[in-house]
């Protein structure tokens, strides 16, 4: 029994009953029975609406994943080659917060290594310094140490 069956099957109980009620309790009570009906009608609505956005998004990744493979035939992709893993080793992603703008962007490892970056929202440029880490048990990168002292700081100039 859907939702809808359920209002329905309710209000033939509340109708088929021998509740004695006043007129202001029967109104109350007829009232909050219209409420629950508009309530379940709005709910199968959106189900059906996500229902029907659901299967939109299913054929939208059906068809992307044929354009893929269309564009893998043309230009000789296997599948099974990742270049951006050489050494199946995962790109670490840090989030930085522009000084400036304060939004924030993610960049990658390289990035902060080579000392800046423009904020891709208000091209700001962002400088990164790198302190060296003073922990016993790492080599300085990759530390999950929360105490070791390997941290990454950021400046931001003005374009000249």
């Amino acid at each position: 029994m859907d939702i809808l069956e359920k209002v329905g099957f309710l209000k033939g109980l509340v109708e088929a009953s021998d509740l004695s009620l006043g007129d202001k309790e029967r109104k109350i009570f007829d009232t909050l029975l219209e409420l629950v009906d508009d309530m379940a009608h709005i709910l199968q609505e959106c189900d059906d609406d996500v229902t029907d956005l659901y299967e939109e998004v299913e054929a939208i990744d059906q068809h992307l994943d044929d354009i893929e493979d269309d564009l893998d035939a043309l230009y000789g992709v296997d599948d099974d080659f990742d270049d951006d893993d050489e050494d199946d080793e995962e790109d670490y992603l840090y989030d930085v917060e522009c000084p400036a703008c304060g939004k924030s962007f993610s960049v990658d490892e390289d990035t902060i290594f080579n000392g800046d970056v423009k904020c891709p929202f208000c091209g700001e440029k962002i400088e990164f310094d790198i302190e060296e880490c003073d922990c016993e048990d790492c080599d300085g990168e990759d530390c999950d140490d929360e105490e070791c002292h390997h941290h990454h700081h950021h400046h931001h100039h003005e374009e000249d």
